[in-house]
Formats: structure tokens, C-alpha cells, sequence
């Protein structure tokens, strides 16, 4: 199968409650680019359908407001669309992204020793955010490394958008390495991610040293809780 639809309807269950809009993004390693908003799974599995051989899909982390419902690619997937989402069409923060990928060439998927790097380090983050008094986070293979989300509920600010950056680059800090990269970039409010249940289409598809994976949860807390934001303010001032 080129996809996991059950995968994908957790995902759905997850971050999108109450069929919330979420953007879904297609990016092919050529650069080529897809676009489409939706309030339903299945509209959305279904418009993705024709193109899960050749593009990674990621979605919005966070909530849309609901003018982007008028966009010209609503409940379908338009190629080379125009208007994608901003950080200014953001209501509010629902999660905050921890990107652990391994260190490797631009472009291409990482090995298996690569991908247990990643792993590792991530464990030892998991470690350390339960140490710090953060609820457990949900946890999804990407496919070349290891995507942590935190529950928040932050409003979209310049204030919030500076301590996310913080805490970002403070984490990147104390766990970057020469194997593992926490990406600095990744704190913007308008942050797409990808979407569990498809596969990663980077690199090439015959290459078996460094295969295309299957994006995937990792582990899910029976209750997602939300962190308060005196938490990420503690990590945020240690940088």
C-alpha cells in the first residue's frame, strides 16, 4: 500500500478535533508544490490520493482562521497554488514542533543507523521535557527523524512567537550534536509538518541503504494535556 489511511485518520483525531481547517501541503523533492484546505478526513484523503507516490504531505500544526475556507483550493489539492498559509492567518498556537533529524546530505533519507541516532536523542529529550514538568508530548517517526509536539495553547503574538523561538534554540542547545540536529527554524506559528500515514518522498526510491519511510506515531499519551506556558518560559530562559 503507498499510504496508511488508518494512520491518517488518527493524525486527524489527534490534531484536528471537530474537523477543524487544516492546510495540507505537497512538496515533491523536485520542488514541486501542492496545496488544499479541508474540514474532513476523508475529502482530504481522497484529494491527496493521486499524488502520495511522488509528494511528502505535511499539514498546519496550528489553528487557521476560518477566512482561509474561501481560498480558491478548498477541498481540493491545486498544484503551483498561489496563496498558502502565513503566520499572520494563525489564530492561535495548539502545539509547539521539536524537528530531531539526524545530520546528513541535503536531499536524501537517512540510513537506519542515522535514523537510530535520532531515536536515541530523542529519548533523551522525552527524558528531560517529563523532568522539567512538561505533560508527555506525542511522538511520530518522520520517516529520517523524530518529530516531538507539545500541547500549548498560546495565542498568536509577537511575545509568543519570541519565547517559541527561545525555547526552540534552547533545546537545539542543550541536545544538538554532531549526529542530531534540533532544527532552530522550525518555532514559527505558520510551521507546516508532515502528515502521519504517508511516506517521506525525499530522496530516491531504489536507493534500499536509505529508503522513503513511512511517517508514523511513535506513541500518543491516552490524555494529550496542555502545557502551561510557564514551562516552555523555563527551558526558553536557559539560552
Amino acid at each position: 500500500n503507498n499510504f496508511n489511511e488508518s494512520e491518517v485518520y488518527k493524525f486527524w483525531d489527534i490534531f484536528k478535533q471537530n474537523n477543524q481547517l487544516v492546510e495540507i501541503r505537497l512538496i515533491a523533492s523536485d520542488g514541486r508544490m501542492g496545496s488544499g484546505y479541508f474540514s474532513d478526513p476523508k475529502t482530504m484523503i481522497d484529494a491527496v490520493r493521486p499524488y502520495v507516490e511522488d509528494y511528502s504531505v505535511y499539514f498546519t500544526i496550528n489553528s487557521l482562521q476560518n477566512d482561509c475556507s474561501g481560498k480558491p483550493q478548498r477541498d481540493k489539492i491545486v498544484l503551483r497554488a498561489r496563496n498558502t498559509t502565513n503566520d499572520g492567518e494563525i489564530i492561535g498556537r495548539d502545539w509547539v514542533l521539536l524537528d530531531l533529524d539526524s545530520r546528513r546530505v541535503s536531499g536524501v533519507n537517512a540510513t537506519e543507523e542515522q535514523l537510530g541516532f535520532a531515536k536515541k536523542k530523542a529519548n533523551e529529550v522525552y527524558k528531560f521535557l517529563r523532568d522539567n514538568g512538561f505533560n508527555e508530548p506525542v511522538v511520530i517517526c518522520s520517516g529520517s527523524g523524530v518529530h516531538l509536539y507539545l500541547r500549548c495553547a498560546l495565542k498568536n503574538n509577537e511575545e509568543n512567537n519570541a519565547l517559541i523561538k527561545r525555547f526552540t534554540q534552547a533545546m537545539s542547545m542543550l541536545f544538538s550534536d554532531d549526529k542530531v540536529d534540533i532544527d532552530e527554524k522550525v518555532f514559527n506559528c505558520g510551521r507546516i509538518s508532515r502528515v502521519p500515514g504517508y511516506y517521506n518522498r525525499k530522496g530516491n526510491k531504489v536507493d534500499k541503504e536509505r529508503p522513503q519511510r513511512l511517517c508514523e506515531f511513535v506513541r500518543v499519551p491516552s490524555e494529550i494535556k496542555v502545557n502551561e506556558r510557564e514551562y516552555f518560559v523555563k527551558i526558553a530562559n536557559m539560552y
